[in-house]
């Protein structure tokens, strides 16, 4: 049976401002629909952001999606002012259109997980560029999908880009190792000609099995890449889960070499390591959502790795963090963002005052030791 993240992606986006700043102001658009989920996901970069509304009924019909665009503004409401809004040229009921996000520069890559063009769920991804006439002069470029995509795949649910390279994940894909074992994409710009972003690279792990869900996250800074497999199993541990590290020109040149197959120190059953990881420099995050520690069961945890640690490029294990006031159910680490030392990691079902599974987002500043 296929199963899928829920679209909680970019969480941070709003809610971390909640902690660090002393009045936060929401973003409350009139123009998609009651329970269009605005806000799952969200991306940032420079001074755009694009916010996806997954379940918006729009022109394409009920639950086809959108996605919002706004730029910095200091004079706005939120500090914030919409641009654009964009709908899937093609759309159709229940694609959710903005299921995944990847935006750089004048690139925005929109996830449509449950596009039917190659079989129902199998997903597929559009790709915009932005134009010179102002920060809301967003086109259509092309739509596209990975090789192999076929029925469930749900290609596009998780993505990423930096620089020329762009990273599409399909982590139900059903591969000779399993249903359900997943997949990545790499896709280059000039790859097939000029800005055509073409497929380069189809990774898939080497020991893959099934439910796997290799792709279910995955996080790409410069030439590395780290993709994570939540339910991958390891010796008596079903589901425990791993976090695979690629390295452009490993094993040739521009060919993505798998470098490190990395687990924790201390694998359990279930813990389903590599939900989300975070890649910044030297250093990489991974979470466990589900590990249970002495605060309860399904608490969750975020574990730490450095380049050099153990030896060189050895990418060994400097930390193990759980929340202070963690509690049974929280799943801490569902969503993390790693830059400049920074961790944020969200909890969404946190119990605060009053208010069960309120969620919360906790903050980190890493030593210069874990890299």
């Amino acid at each position: 049976m296929k199963s899928s993240r829920q679209p909680l992606l970019a969480f941070l986006g709003f809610i971390a401002a909640t902690i660090v700043a002393a009045h936060a102001s929401q973003l409350c658009p009139d123009n998609i629909s009651a329970g269009a989920f605005f806000g799952g996901p969200v991306e940032i970069d420079g001074d755009t952001m694009a916010v996806g509304a997954v379940n918006d009924n729009t022109s394409g019909g009920t639950k086809a999606g959108s996605v919002l665009l706004y730029t910095r503004d200091p004079s706005a409401e939120g500090g914030w002012r919409f641009t654009n809004k964009l709908e899937a040229p093609d759309a159709q009921p229940l694609d959710q259109f903005g299921f995944g996000l990847a935006l750089n520069g004048d690139v925005l890559c929109v996830g449509t997980r449950d596009d039917d063009d190659r079989g129902p769920g199998s997903g597929s991804a559009y790709l915009f560029v932005r134009g010179p006439a102002g920060p809301g002069d967003w086109s259509f470029v092309k739509k596209f999908y990975g090789s192999q995509v076929s029925f469930l795949d749900r290609f596009g649910s998780w993505m990423d880009a930096d620089g020329d390279t762009l990273v599409v994940t399909a982590s139900l894909d059903d591969l000779p190792s399993g249903e359900s074992a997943g997949s990545v994409y790499i896709f280059q710009r000039d790859a097939g000609g000029p800005d055509n972003w073409g497929e380069v690279k189809m990774l898939t792990a080497p020991d893959g099995n099934a439910f796997a869900a290799f792709g279910v996250s995955a996080d790409i800074d410069g030439s590395r890449l780290a993709v994570g497999a939540y339910g991958a199993n390891l010796p008596g541990a079903s589901a425990a889960g791993a976090c695979y590290l690629y390295e452009r020109d490993s094993g040739g040149t521009d060919n993505w070499g798998l470098v490190k197959k990395i687990t924790t120190a201390d694998p359990a059953a279930e813990d389903r390591f590599g939900w989300t990881v975070a890649l910044d420099g030297d250093t990489l995050a991974a979470s466990a959502r589900l590990d249970d520690t002495t605060s309860g069961t399904d608490s969750g945890s975020v574990y730490l790795f450095a380049r050099d640690a153990g030896g060189a490029d050895n990418w060994g294990q400097v930390g193990h963090l759980v929340a202070d006031d963690a509690a049974t159910g929280d799943e801490f680490g569902y969503d993390l963002k790693l830059a400049a030392g920074s961790l944020v990691a969200s909890s969404p079902n946190h119990d605060l005052d009053g208010a069960p599974d309120a969620g919360a987002v906790y903050t980190f500043s890493l030593d210069p030791g874990t890299g």
